[in-house]
């Protein structure tokens, strides 16, 4: 079976994703579909993500693109459901039900799949990228630098260790010196995001 598929009922495109997960992989393609019906005029468009039972904020966005594009020309495209953008800004979305540890990794948006093992879930464009994973919290720490990103532990079993990104040189001292300006007394969250301050 084909990742996508075109059906045509009267004057109405009907484009089927068939995948469970329509992730940025899948992006590209299927904007590229999407372009050609608003190419080709099509003015009544729906999309069925009824097989996906995940769609990443890349692939989303695609959709997005498109309902703009169609409605340039007079037409229209299925309306979205506000709730799982909720579900997903509040943590509430299924991939983020469990125990497992989820770190949160700010990188460039269009920095190639970094190499950590688990399961990810691309948001902001893929600028922002949540991973559970039991991997070491310095090998992410690395990755991340690599990547000239960052990561923190958003929610873990065992927060004892760094959960932030380790900071040096100027940029750890500029920090300081914003946390001594506000806080002069270390009376708000003393240790909390660096164990030495």
């Amino acid at each position: 079976m084909e990742d996508f598929e075109k059906k045509i009922e009267k004057d109405v495109v009907i484009e089927v994703v068939n995948l469970s997960r329509a992730t940025w992989k899948e992006a590209i393609q299927f904007k590229a579909i999407l372009e050609e019906d608003v190419e080709k005029k099509f003015r009544k468009l729906v999309v069925d993500i009824s097989q996906c039972e995940f769609l990443d904020s890349t692939f989303l966005g695609t959709l997005v693109l498109a309902k703009k594009s169609i409605n340039k020309i007079g037409g229209e495209i299925a309306k979205f459901d506000s709730l799982f953008w909720q579900n997903l800004n509040e943590q509430r979305h299924e991939f983020f039900q469990n125990s497992i540890n989820l770190w949160r990794l700010c990188v460039p948006s269009a920095t190639p799949e970094l190499e950590l093992a688990g399961d990810w879930f691309y948001d902001w464009g893929g600028g922002l990228r949540w991973l559970k994973t039991e991997a070491s919290a310095q090998h992410i720490f690395a990755v991340a630098k690599q990547a000239q990103g960052h990561a923190l532990l958003f929610r873990g079993k065992d927060r004892s260790g760094d959960v932030f990104q380790p900071l040096s040189g100027k940029l750890q001292q500029l920090n300081k010196n914003l946390k001594q300006a506000f806080d002069p007394e270390g009376l708000f969250n003393p240790y909390r995001i660096y164990r030495d301050w």
